[in-house]
């Protein structure tokens, strides 16, 4: 999700060939770009992004997560793989959902060693997601921006121009964070909880990536429901052997 809003207000009072609207958006689109087509947000096959995160800013660009609107689910946490397209706040679009099993409907498919690379941002996402705005200590490194750093890894993994928008330590860092998510015990992690959105057409947004929660098994869920009719008999049996012994 790019940045750089006031370059593009400054922009828009110096000419009439730069106007753009930023009323609630992440990025301005010129009048005269190809409108996408937009979808219901409630409905099947529709997503749209309400909220840009937290707000902060690494280069050019918002750091993820940000929040979406999924077929009607709405404040699900998202994050951009995809650093060269264009995305909008409260404009939905079509997509089209891929695994890491199935990579039909992905949109980076085509590159070399597409799976491992999208194994590196289910790896990277899912740190993203865990690890604390400030810090990356318990990935062994120092850095004091690190989710801005692992979304600009993200970004770099198909697009490695990406990292050209930063430097210093976040660069290093950045860099560090691809290598780690290139190791083989990353690799083969299960990635079964991650989904791929894919916008329909693929030039309507960016592309996202969701890593869902686990939900307790059946069998989990069996063991709490015993464990409390257990602690439940328990009781009972402790009562009547105090009135017992009166």
């Amino acid at each position: 999700m790019k940045y750089n809003m006031k370059q593009k207000m400054m922009k828009a009072a110096i000419g009439p060939s730069s106007l753009c609207s930023v009323a609630m958006m992440v990025l301005c689109f010129c009048p005269g770009a190809t409108a996408a087509p937009t979808c219901d947000p409630n409905a099947a096959g529709c997503m749209q992004l309400t909220s840009a995160g937290n707000g902060d800013v690494l280069g050019p660009a918002y750091i993820g997560p940000y929040v979406a609107t999924i077929a009607g689910v709405q404040n699900v946490n998202v994050i951009c793989d995809d650093f060269a397209t264009d995305s909008s706040l409260d404009s939905p679009w079509a997509f089209k959902t891929s695994t890491l099993a199935d990579l039909t409907n992905a949109k980076f498919k085509a590159q070399p060693d597409d799976v491992q690379k999208y194994e590196e941002v289910a790896w990277l996402s899912e740190q993203l997601l865990y690890n604390p705005v400030g810090t990356c200590t318990s990935l062994g490194l120092v850095t004091t921006n690190c989710q801005g750093d692992l979304q600009y890894a993200i970004w770099s993994i198909f697009d490695p121009l990406a990292l050209n928008s930063i430097g210093g330590s976040d660069l290093s860092t950045a860099d560090a964070l691809v290598t780690t998510a290139g190791l083989s015990k990353n690799l083969n992690a299960d990635y079964s909880n991650v989904t791929i959105y894919t916008a329909n057409p693929q030039s309507a947004s960016q592309e996202f990536i969701v890593v869902h929660t686990p939900e307790p098994s059946a069998l989990a869920l069996l063991g709490v429901d015993l464990s409390g009719v257990m602690a439940l008999v328990f009781f009972f049996v402790r009562r009547e052997r105090k009135r017992a012994a009166k």
